[in-house]
């Protein structure tokens, strides 16, 4: 029975659109969890310097407090498909930072160790 070549031509070129689509889905989601370990990094930092700036006024700052509240928001939607534990740390961040208050030095302790927590769980996923 002869082998009809334009079949196997077919096949061939149908296996190597689908490798194609498999790699390209790859890419675009280990470029998804960049983004996201980026946004997650931002809010990190900008939340360092903005604890450090604050010394010892305890003075909250509304304006900066609500572009962190965003930042961690953003943070946790584009990590939910990677870390949900990690989105809802970063969702329950976004809350707390649009709840204008004065600070006390508990406050900054706890989002320190929040912090730490955070850089942990970036760390672990850039190892991915």
């Amino acid at each position: 029975m002869p082998v009809d070549i334009s079949l196997l031509l077919k096949i061939a070129e149908s296996l190597r659109e689908f490798v194609e689509t498999l790699d390209q889905s790859k890419l675009s989601k280990r470029e998804r969890l960049k983004t996201a370990l980026l946004s997650v990094m931002i809010a990190a930092n900008e939340t360092r310097a903005y604890l450090a700036g604050m010394k010892d006024k305890r003075q909250s700052k509304p304006e900066i407090e609500m572009r962190l509240s965003s930042l961690w928001t953003k943070a946790s939607v584009e990590l939910m498909e990677f870390d949900p534990d990690l989105a809802g740390i970063c969702r329950r961040a976004g809350e707390s930072w649009s709840e204008p208050r004065e600070w006390r030095y508990a406050d900054i302790n706890n989002v320190k160790r929040l912090l730490r927590v955070v850089s942990q769980r970036v760390e672990r996923l850039m190892q991915q």
